[in-house]
């Protein structure tokens, strides 16, 4: 079944990026909070924060101080690649993470919600330590999802055509917020487990994680693309997108085929309401791979 979407908005801001452009072009990351919707872009600096119930452009938040290069290529090497980013449970924080498919890739962000859903003051968090606990047991390390699921900090990996290994690394939530909370360092002892998920093909290309967002503490829903690459650093040409749902022990309940082209690399749930009593609808953030195309915001309805 091909799930059909609705184009909510391009993804536009304003005053515009360092580069003069006046949108994201690199969704990777959805999370919303009272009035706000906040969008990861793997290539800026910034976060982006939109309105929720209306199509006026949204701002810039820096996390990062300094600026990347208007080159493309130049731009990739700098960039720190945030791909994910997750609500605590309090609506206190939102916690921005990197992919780590680079040594350099391994700054994060931690930002600090006050009552009315805006960014109060962000921190630097640092996920080295932990990344390169998980290199041994993850080929080709590229961390594209985080949510919180009962008592575990779940992490997606995105596999490769090379690899093939999609993962999900739980984490113990508790020693996980202690270490992100008190040092801004992520402890790689909250490792609990890394269990492996082999995916579909699309197309004749693998398919790969892209984002998650759990539903309750039992169905966690899950985005992955089929994209034509050999490693987690470099783009391919992308074949298609799906939206899934998992059940607690990580088994694929239910998978459909997204009718959009370009990649969809973030899912936030609109109503955390239990599987029985969920209406099936999502926000998803695109990313075409192309810094002259918008990045979109998707709303769909998954079928349970």
């Amino acid at each position: 079944m091909t799930l059909p979407v609705r184009v909510l908005r391009d993804l536009r801001i304003s005053p515009s990026a360092d580069d003069g452009r006046n949108y994201l072009a690199a969704g990777s990351g959805i999370a919303c909070i009272k009035d706000l919707i906040y969008v990861a872009a793997d290539d800026e600096l910034s976060v982006g924060v939109f309105p929720r119930d209306s199509a006026n452009p949204g701002k810039l938040f820096p996390l990062f101080d300094g600026v990347l290069s208007s080159d493309s290529k130049q731009r990739k090497k700098e960039k720190p690649d945030l791909e994910s980013m997750c609500v605590l449970p309090d609506d206190s924080g939102i916690v921005m993470l990197p992919s780590g498919s680079k040594r350099n890739r391994a700054r994060g962000a931690l930002a600090a919600i006050g009552a009315n859903g805006e960014i109060q003051e962000t921190h630097e968090v640092d996920f080295s330590e932990l990344y390169a606990e998980l290199r041994p047991h993850i080929k080709g390390l590229n961390i594209e999802g985080a949510t919180v699921f009962g008592d575990q900090f779940l992490l997606f990996q995105r596999g490769n055509n090379a690899s093939k290994d999609n993962a999900i690394v739980s984490l113990d939530f508790a020693k996980f917020a202690k270490s992100l909370l008190a040092k801004k360092q992520i402890d790689p002892g909250c490792i609990a487990t890394v269990t492996h998920c082999p995916l579909h093909m699309l197309m004749h290309v693998p398919l790969s994680f892209t984002d998650a967002c759990a539903l309750d503490d039992q169905y966690i829903v899950f985005t992955a693309t089929a994209e034509d690459t050999p490693n987690a650093y470099d783009d391919g040409k992308t074949v298609g997108s799906v939206i899934g749902i998992l059940d607690r022990n990580f088994q694929v309940m239910s998978q459909h085929t997204i009718n959009f082209p370009d990649k969809v690399e973030g899912v936030w749930i609109v109503t955390k309401s239990g599987l029985k009593n969920w209406d099936g609808e999502v926000l998803l953030v695109t990313d075409a791979d192309d810094r002259n195309v918008p990045a979109k915001l998707l709303s769909a309805r998954v079928p349970r």
